[in-house]
């Protein structure tokens, strides 16, 4: 009986021992199988467990730990690694919106600027004005962009200033049909500084400042806003607008056509609107 007792201690034993030896090597094996595979929390898990195991060597133990370690500071890498690209996703996500934010904001606004342009240069009827009994007409110029200075169908006539030509863009604005008239200066200001009389000769010996006060005078009596016309206003006017055909001169080629000057003036001064 006691031989029956002892052989089966033995076989537990033995059956033990076996069931313990296989402990370790299949932990570790399975450990690295995780780690192969990027799981590093579930093998550091593992290598925890090989620890544990009843027939580990203190060395076997102390490599176990040490991949133990290795695989959960790899764990803490991959977990800041995935926490900042999830960062940087979403910052990309964010930026993508803002620039679509912006993007929809600078549409809107070129809308409505073009709209606003668009406005600005609607075709509008001319306005015939009258004060004191005189009147006279502003002509709408609708806007658009052109080339100021000096440009080939000017030729050799070109100042210095004038160059070089670049594009200039204007909205639409009105301006007077022809110059200032004496009758009409006559009747905002009340007097007459020219030399050569005539109610519809040009206004002349008229300086700066009086034209300023002039402007101030007649917006008061009309309720419109004047202002003397810019180089670029005058230059776009003069070339045609947007009607402009190219020519040399302001509405032909042929100077005597459009303008009065010294070689057919006569020395004498004209009455406006007798020219094309």
């Amino acid at each position: 009986m006691m031989r029956i007792k002892f052989f089966i201690i033995v076989l537990l034993l033995a059956m033990c021992g076996g069931a313990m030896a296989q402990c370790y090597q299949p932990t570790m094996n399975a450990a690295r199988q995780e780690e192969c595979g990027g799981n590093y929390q579930r093998a550091a898990q593992l290598y925890r467990e090989a620890q544990n195991c009843y027939e580990a060597t203190a060395q076997q133990k102390t490599a176990a730990k040490k991949k133990e370690a290795e695989c959960r500071q790899r764990a803490q890498a991959a977990e800041q690694c995935k926490r900042e690209e999830e960062a940087r996703k979403a910052a990309g996500e964010r930026r993508k919106a803002e620039a679509h934010r912006q993007a929809e904001a600078a549409a809107e606004r070129k809308r409505k600027e073009e709209e606003a342009a668009a406005e600005r240069n609607r075709k509008k009827e001319n306005l015939t004005l009258t004060v004191g009994g005189v009147s006279f007409k502003m002509v709408w110029v609708e806007g658009g962009t052109f080339t100021m200075g000096c440009t080939p169908e000017q030729g050799g006539d070109c100042e210095e200033d004038e160059a070089p030509a670049h594009s200039v863009t204007l909205d639409g604005y009105y301006m007077g049909e022809t110059e200032v008239t004496q009758a009409l200066w006559m009747a905002v200001m009340g007097s007459n500084p020219s030399y050569h009389k005539g109610n519809n000769l040009p206004v002349e010996q008229v300086s700066w400042v009086d034209a300023q006060d002039f402007i101030k005078r007649l917006s008061q009596l009309t309720g419109c806003t004047f202002s003397l016309p810019t180089e670029a206003e005058w230059e776009y006017a003069a070339r045609g607008g947007s009607k402009s055909r190219g020519y040399k001169y302001a509405g032909s080629n042929g100077i005597d056509a459009v303008a009065w000057y010294d070689g057919n003036s006569g020395d004498a001064k004209h009455p406006v609107k007798r020219k094309a």
